[in-house]
Formats: structure tokens, C-alpha cells, sequence
């Protein structure tokens, strides 16, 4: 196994670095690769030998702690926290959550356009999946509390309010606890 400091007979130039990345190592592995078909050739399957290369590049878990989950989790919490406000501050209620879905949004774009293209989901993406789902619920609950409050006449308010105020607290603990499970389970697969 090569690293970066071996540059006698280096595997990968400078030009392999991505920017906030450090080359940690590259290696060659042998390798066969199998067409599965003759090309026409009558000689049965071609198999033709090849080598790998495999560059193995790491970033600061601090950092990217500090710089791509945290302000994912700010805004997630944010959103988590709205259901706290009592179901009379309708405005405020259905603002919170459509403003955290655009941060989210083009929180997600400014690390996409950053990280190079991956074929399958990271853990960050997996927290902008539930944010999202998470901002969308919230948003759908408000509106159903906004109906219901405004809906009611002033003697049944307060226990409308009552109902609004103790189902936002079911969603907020069960979200809560959706996003823990979807994050543990995000980090292991």
C-alpha cells in the first residue's frame, strides 16, 4: 500500500486530491475482468486480466461535524421545536416549518454541489430525508390546527386548543424519536 508521501513510484499524482479531503492511501489489487460474451469470435467468454487502483481519501470528522451535520441538526430542531408554540399563533406556526424546508433545501444543494457525485445515499442525506419528511408533517399539522382553531367558535376554543397543543406533543416526541432511529440505523447500514 502506497501513501501520499511515497512518491518514488506513486500510484496517483497530486491532481487525485479533492478539496477539504486528504489522500490517506492508494493501493493496486489484480483483478480479471470477464466479458461474458465472445464478441463474436467463437472463443468462448473473454477474460482479460487488469489492475485496480484504490484511492482511500479522508476529511476531519470535526470538521464535518461542525460543517455539514450541525446545521442540519439546527434547523431540524428548529422545525422540532414549533409544535411548542401554543396552537393560537397560526402565522407564526405555518411559518416555521416552510422556512426550515427551503433552509434544508439549499442547505442540501450547497453539499451537493461540494461533495463529489455518489451513487448512494450518505448519512447526510439520510438527516435531509427525515428533515424534509420531519418539515412537511410539521407543516401539514399546522394546517390541521390552524382549521381547527380557526374553525371553532369562542366557547369551544380552549378545548380545541387542548387538542391541538396535546397532539403536538405526540408529533413532537415521536418525530423526535424517528429521527434518532433513522439516524443509528443510517449510520450502521
Amino acid at each position: 500500500m502506497l501513501t501520499k508521501d511515497n512518491t518514488k513510484d506513486a500510484l496517483v499524482g497530486s491532481y487525485a486530491e479533492i478539496d477539504g479531503y486528504k489522500l490517506a492511501s492508494v493501493g493496486m489489487q489484480p483483478m480479471v475482468h470477464a466479458y461474458g460474451t465472445s464478441w463474436g469470435l467463437g472463443k468462448g467468454d473473454l477474460h482479460y486480466s487488469a489492475m485496480e487502483i484504490r484511492t482511500v481519501l479522508t476529511t476531519s470528522p470535526v470538521a464535518s461535524l461542525v460543517i455539514w451535520i450541525l446545521p442540519v441538526l439546527i434547523v431540524i430542531g428548529i422545525v422540532l421545536l414549533a409544535p411548542s408554540l401554543s396552537g393560537e399563533y397560526t402565522d407564526t406556526r405555518l411559518a416555521i416549518p416552510s422556512t426550515g424546508l427551503l433552509t434544508l433545501i439549499f442547505l442540501q444543494q450547497t453539499y451537493r454541489a461540494t461533495v463529489p457525485a455518489l451513487d448512494y445515499l450518505t448519512f447526510l442525506d439520510w438527516l435531509y430525508a427525515c428533515g424534509y419528511l420531519i418539515s412537511i408533517i410539521t407543516f401539514l399539522l399546522f394546517l390541521w390546527g390552524t382549521n381547527v382553531y380557526q374553525s371553532a367558535n369562542e366557547c369551544e376554543k380552549s378545548n380545541a386548543l387542548m387538542r391541538i397543543d396535546k397532539i403536538d406533543s405526540v408529533f413532537q416526541l415521536s418525530a423526535l424519536l424517528v429521527l434518532m432511529l433513522a439516524s443509528a440505523l443510517a449510520w450502521w447500514a
